[in-house]
């Protein structure tokens, strides 16, 4: 098959998590085309095929036609040059375009990330959520409203996310009921028909990057050997060792959320009462 899809949310982890499958794959003997992590978004940079597209479609194209035919001539652009397209998807636009892919024979994995406050302070300094009810990016020297949003990351400013009253509790609410429904419908449609997949958790996949400890690499190393194996005919276990052992320990702990949220102690009131809540609190 020439795609494989990494269905996931923005801060969920996806960019390390495509860079791993990649590296995978190759080493499997996979020639990955060379093409834009996010080539089902609706940019031309990210997708050279989209101009095409949208001269194809006759009057005003609606987003989801486009996007989908974008990605269809893209796809036979890879199986023209015999490559392997890998690129990642949101679960709505996966949700819009199930029946197309499988029709085009795409092999797709799913991943998201377990702490939801982890999702909302990383969303609301890359402004791709916030607003009046939830919050904001800013400065984390003096708390004025930055408008960096996604270029933060390259930026060398410390930015935190600041929550409206109730905005931290109102966003990791949304994010597990989103999270919950998704991943049930995504397995049990997957089972009902029979698709090979897997679906799993950022720090199950990457909890051996933070320590020594090779209990927990070993984990990690079972936890990728079962998401890859969709996207793989036969896995090869040694070849996934030979890629993670190098990053084993490389980075330092998670920081304490108190490090990414101006008004943390506001936002661990509000958490510390809600026992579903309290434990996503990294201190």
């Amino acid at each position: 098959k020439n795609a494989k899809i990494l269905i996931s949310d923005g801060c969920s982890g996806s960019t390390i998590t495509q860079d791993f499958i990649r590296r995978i794959l190759s080493a499997h003997g996979f020639n990955i085309l060379k093409s834009s992590y996010e080539s089902f978004n609706l940019n031309l940079r990210k997708n050279p095929f989209l101009e095409t597209a949208l001269k194809q479609i006759k009057g005003k194209p609606r987003r989801s036609d486009s996007q989908i035919l974008a990605y269809k001539l893209l796809y036979n652009h890879s199986i023209s040059k015999g490559q392997t397209l890998v690129n990642k998807i949101s679960p709505i636009a996966f949700s819009t375009h199930w029946k197309v892919l499988e029709k085009m024979g795409v092999d797709y994995v799913y991943m998201s990330r377990r702490n939801a406050l982890d999702i909302c302070v990383c969303s609301v300094r890359d402004c791709i959520l916030g607003g009046p009810e939830i919050g904001y990016p800013v400065f984390g020297n003096n708390g004025t409203k930055t408008d960096l949003c996604f270029k933060r990351r390259k930026s060398g400013e410390k930015i935190q996310a600041l929550f409206k009253e109730g905005g931290a509790k109102k966003c990791m609410q949304k994010i597990q009921n989103k999270s919950k429904r998704w991943t049930k419908n995504f397995l049990s449609e997957a089972l009902r028909r029979n698709i090979d997949t897997s679906s799993l958790f950022y720090h199950d996949l990457f909890a051996f990057e933070y320590t020594p400890d090779e209990k927990i690499f070993q984990d990690s190393f079972l936890a990728w050997k079962s998401f890859i194996a969709p996207l793989v005919e036969q896995v090869n276990g040694t070849i996934i060792l030979d890629i993670l052992r190098p990053a084993q320990n490389t980075l330092p702990p998670l920081a304490s959320h108190r490090d990414v949220i101006y008004n943390f102690e506001q936002v661990e009131k509000e958490l510390m009462e809600d026992e579903s809540l309290q434990e996503f609190i990294r201190y």
